[in-house]
């Protein structure tokens, strides 16, 4: 009688072993833990990325808006025609949410905006430059006039016109159905060589969130005697822009895209400008 050996033919040799269905199993299972492991982290760090790629791009239009609004500011009042019976105001106009200011801020722009100023009688106008905050004159000096507004059609409102206008494409661009388009206007008498032509030249800085809700206001305006503007009153009265201290600026701005869970980036950037030649 031959005796076999296990795992071995009647030859006695050796038969080559498979893996069993169970082992198969097995390793299919840990092959799908570690490569589920994998697609995790991969999906993790792309989550990382986009939240940090869509709150720098936040942060850039916040921090180019703000800055520039600023630096206007710092130069309000220089050039002015401080000499006339009713002198040419740095502030012009300020509220909540748009504020013009006179200055000298010809460098880098073309003649002749370098030496005129906006002309009351000319167009176009900023809506809320009427009443008692249209300039009695065309000032003397080559001090124009500077609007900060989200107001792009020049309505008196900012809603959903502001974006479909000419001027709001780069809201129009964005996935962020919150995108507001603020501008910097420049007007200033016989723009063109044009007599009349107050101008209103745009430059589009960035596309931010309109005030309201959670979003604080553009503008808080800080008074000589300490106190802060009400808005509830409305714009700072013509015959207050004189007593302006301070003005705060505020800007809040989101990402144009959304992370992969539907939320913008938001930032809120802020910085308070001292108004120096607000006593002409």
């Amino acid at each position: 009688m031959t005796a076999r050996i296990r795992g071995t033919g009647p030859s006695g040799r050796h038969r080559p072993r498979g893996f069993t269905l169970i082992e198969a199993m097995v390793t299919l299972l840990v092959l799908s833990v570690v490569m589920l492991g994998l697609m995790l982290v991969l999906q993790t760090t792309a989550a990382s990325r986009t939240r940090t790629m869509n709150g720098i791009e936040a942060r850039d239009k916040a921090a180019a808006a703000m800055e520039m609004i600023a630096a206007d500011l710092r130069g309000a009042g220089s050039g002015n025609d401080g000499g006339y019976a009713t002198p040419q105001p740095p502030i012009a106009y300020v509220d909540s949410l748009e504020l013009m200011l006179c200055g000298d801020f010809s460098g880098g722009v073309t003649a002749p905006i370098d030496t005129l100023a906006y002309a009351p009688s000319g167009t176009p106008k900023p809506f809320k430059l009427t009443g008692s905050f249209a300039p009695p004159i065309k000032y003397r000096t080559g001090a124009e006039l500077i609007r900060w507004t989200l107001d792009v059609n020049n309505d008196g409102a900012i809603d959903g016109s502001d974006i479909s206008a000419a001027n709001g494409v780069d809201a129009q661009r964005t996935n962020n159905p919150n995108d507001y388009m603020l501008v910097r206007q420049i007007y200033g008498d016989s723009l063109n060589d044009v007599a009349g032509d107050n101008g209103g030249a745009v430059s589009r800085i960035a596309p931010i969130l309109k005030p309201g809700g959670t979003v604080p206001v553009l503008f808080t305006v800080y008074m000589n005697d300490g106190t802060t503007w009400n808005w509830s009153s409305g714009a700072v009265t013509a015959a207050q822009l004189k007593n302006i201290a301070s003005i705060k600026i505020q800007i809040t701005a989101e990402s144009a895209r959304a992370d992969s869970q539907g939320r913008y980036a938001r930032v809120m950037l802020s910085t308070r400008v001292n108004v120096s030649r607000i006593s002409l």
